[in-house]
């Protein structure tokens, strides 16, 4: 936790990529190194104290705990709320700071939580379809993924966030193929191939994904 505050509070986006990672929070899960049972609500105040008066500092503390109850961390036992619904409660928050930050801090930690909801709806499916019932996740994750994909793309004179849109459409064919509705993939190529993108291949990120770098050239 301390080190996801220091990350917030740095502007690290790399640092707080990695801690978001859905493989990282996991293994910290299966090896108990994140303390306990406080509930959300107990997370949500210890975010709170860790970040103080930082700006948007209620929308992070938002984002943080609803986040992290996604994984089981400090979701406490009274926790009901499948990781997928917990994930949903965080991308509100998370839209509004990357909408409103002037930089592309965030860029990083956007990947992050795009990465981690594609894969929890990814496994939530796999488990509803093994009980019998049909998957409903993956499909409203591809319509999340829409609001990130429009919020990237709205970013005024700033290349960095548009260019976060190319791992957003990486992530929605992921999706497409997955639920064999290629012809949404239309849609997404049409926009690639707009004026939007046609100078990034000048543009040289400052977020840290080496492999986005090379995205820049599509």
């Amino acid at each position: 936790m301390d080190a996801i505050i220091r990350a917030i509070r740095q502007e690290d986006g790399a640092s707080l990529r990695r801690l978001l990672a859905h493989s990282h929070l996991n293994a910290a899960v299966a090896e108990g190194n994140f303390g306990g049972q406080q509930g959300v609500q107990g997370t949500a105040q210890a975010v709170s104290r860790g970040l103080g008066n930082l700006p948007a500092a209620v929308d992070w503390v938002e984002f943080v705990s609803n986040y992290l109850s996604a994984f089981g961390l400090g979701a406490g036992q009274g926790g009901q709320r499948q990781p997928y619904e917990a994930l949903l409660a965080a991308l509100t928050p998370f839209l509004k700071l990357f909408r409103e930050d002037e930089g592309d801090w965030l860029v990083d930690p956007m990947h992050a939580v795009v990465h981690a909801l594609y894969h929890v709806a990814e496994r939530e499916d796999v488990e509803e379809v093994r009980r019998g019932k049909k998957g409903t996740k993956l499909v409203d994750c591809g319509d999340q993924l829409r609001k990130f994909f429009s919020v990237s793309l709205q970013a005024p004179n700033n290349p960095g966030k548009k260019l976060a849109a190319l791992d957003i459409v990486n992530v929605s064919f992921k999706i497409y193929f997955r639920l064999n509705t290629l012809r949404l993939c239309k849609n997404l190529i049409r926009t690639v191939e707009s004026r939007q993108f046609h100078h990034f291949e000048s543009v040289r990120p400052t977020w840290s994904d080496p492999t986005s770098a090379a995205r820049c050239n599509v």
